[in-house]
């Protein structure tokens, strides 16, 4: 994607990068015509093919284009189908991390930053409050360019001076350390976590992919009622560039002999106009149920290309299972985003 020894720019999802002989990489905000002065963000470090990259280390998005930061890492498992209409599928191990992302790029995301979502106790009731991380994600481990900096305050987020310290110790690693007392919370892989992702769930149509990931949130009571809440993210990629706009979608979620459907045009009201320029999309959206286990949900995505045809893109079944949660470190988060 970048081309490190000379001279190289490009463009990413309205982005810029441009690298030069000595692997500085520079940024700007669009692909306006004359080019605006590109900034310099760092210097690139060399891709990591093997092993976890490290919390605290920064990165270029391959894919939105953002800066961001390492929070945790989780190995995940990716079940991929690969005929349509077949019960054939893939399964793979894929590293994926949760980022905070700088919010100065958050404009020029081709989704929206409030992607993140977890429950903080209530002062009155049994009744959870659900509470929104804005410029949170979480990205797969190819999608990682890792890049240095000598700038002290790199990210510009909310939350990276509350988690982060300047890694003082070493020239090899990260620029940054996860703070000392929080390093239990996020540094261990595989937590049983809201910031956990399930499972990785891929199906492709006509050069569109479509990827959905679960997360289980935990429980509260709406209602009266006790209820178990998972939030999942939905990503659209062009993979071939060819415009598609998202026309409609049908969701199922099936418990307990009780199927439930969601329908409707596009997403919240828009059309997601998938481009050569814009080539994904993703957003995030909560389902809740009245049982922990035992659940499912599944769908589909029909999507019109310039021409008028339609095509359509079944998500997959997706289980709903809940784990046990870890509090202490929903605390730790509920307490440095307060």
């Amino acid at each position: 994607m970048i081309c490190m020894g000379r001279i190289s720019i490009l463009h990413i999802a309205r982005r810029t990068f441009a690298t030069s002989n000595v692997n500085f990489v520079r940024f700007r905000g669009s692909s306006t015509n004359p080019p605006l002065e590109l900034v310099k963000v760092g210097k690139l470090c060399g891709s990591k093919k093997e092993g976890l990259f490290e919390p605290g280390q920064l990165f270029l998005h391959r894919v939105f284009a953002y800066r961001g930061v390492i929070v945790c890492s989780f190995n995940v498992k990716v079940k991929e189908i690969v005929k349509p209409n077949e019960a054939i599928d893939r399964t793979e191990i894929i590293p994926y991390y949760q980022v905070l992302i700088d919010r100065k790029d958050w404009d020029y995301m081709n989704f929206h930053p409030e992607m993140t979502s977890y429950f903080t106790e209530s002062a009155v009731g049994r009744e959870k409050l659900l509470t929104v991380i804005n410029g949170m994600d979480c990205v797969p481990h190819h999608e990682i360019i890792p890049y240095s900096t000598t700038e002290k305050d790199a990210i510009k987020h909310d939350l990276f001076a509350r988690i982060f310290e300047p890694n003082e110790e070493s020239n090899d690693g990260p620029n940054f350390n996860i703070k000392k007392n929080l390093f239990p919370n996020f540094a261990v892989s595989n937590k049983k976590s809201w910031l956990t992702p399930q499972s990785v769930h891929v199906a492709t149509n006509e050069n569109v992919q479509l990827s959905v990931i679960p997360y289980y949130l935990g429980q509260s009571f709406t209602a009266g009622q006790q209820k178990y809440f998972w939030r999942y993210t939905v990503r659209l990629q062009s993979l071939d560039k060819k415009p598609a706009v998202l026309r409609d979608r049908i969701l199922k979620v099936f418990s307990l002999n009780n199927l439930q459907q969601v329908n409707g045009p596009g997403v919240n009201g828009e059309n997601p106009r998938l481009t050569a320029e814009n080539s994904v999309y993703q957003f995030s959206s909560i389902v809740e149920l009245s049982q922990p286990k035992g659940g499912h949900m599944w769908g589909r995505f029909t999507m019109e290309r310039d021409d008028g045809s339609t095509f359509e893109i079944l998500m997959p079944t997706i289980p709903l299972e809940c784990h046990p949660e870890s509090t202490s470190e929903q605390n730790e988060f509920e307490n440095n985003h307060n």
